[in-house]
């Protein structure tokens, strides 16, 4: 009888040991679950976090190996790509692209602000505050928003703010109304 509940608890031991490490269920969820985004996120963040900028940044081209259409994936590798001090003309081009073709759904307001600010930063070699204009624009352009305001409501404010940091009052409440 004592047998049958020795295997249970091992198995809770075991889980609750995974549970208390981030870094260990952070492998575990993408090891489980290979092409799952959120996974392949939660363990770049938890490596950056633990202050392996290297192995996270290489963990996020693996994730675009393995899930090539990932737009949020993709925008992230840009934003740290522009923080290593990598050449980004080629994704800025891809990424333009994308924006004014993919669903707006797959594009989350923190990531768009992330990387219009981080281009606007000057952190993103050659590329300037003009350059984050476009990546607003070419997401202004893409038919999928069609007249839903929420979206334009993002880009709207992006442009504000880029507007503002430029002390462009006029511009920036016009962007802000």
């Amino acid at each position: 009888g004592s047998l049958l509940l020795l295997v249970p608890a091992a198995v809770t031991a075991q889980r609750a040991s995974l549970w208390g490490d981030e870094y260990a269920l952070a492998v575990a969820s993408v090891e489980h679950y290979p092409y799952s985004e959120r996974a392949h996120r939660v363990l770049f963040q938890v490596l950056k976090r633990k202050g392996h900028r290297d192995l996270a940044f290489k963990s996020l081209l693996h994730t675009e190996a393995i899930l090539p259409e990932s737009i949020p994936i993709k925008m992230i590798i840009f934003i740290q790509s522009c923080l290593f001090g990598l050449d980004t003309h080629n994704r800025f081009d891809e990424l333009t692209a994308l924006l004014k073709s993919v669903s707006f759904r797959y594009i989350k307001y923190e990531l768009l602000k992330s990387l219009v600010m981080v281009v606007d930063d000057k952190n993103c070699i050659g590329l300037d505050r003009e350059s984050a204009h476009v990546f607003l624009e070419s997401f202004n352009q893409n038919p999928s928003i069609g007249e839903w305001k929420g979206p334009r409501r993002i880009i709207s404010h992006l442009h504000g703010v880029l507007y503002a940091r430029e002390n462009s009052g006029k511009l920036a409440l016009n962007a802000f109304l």
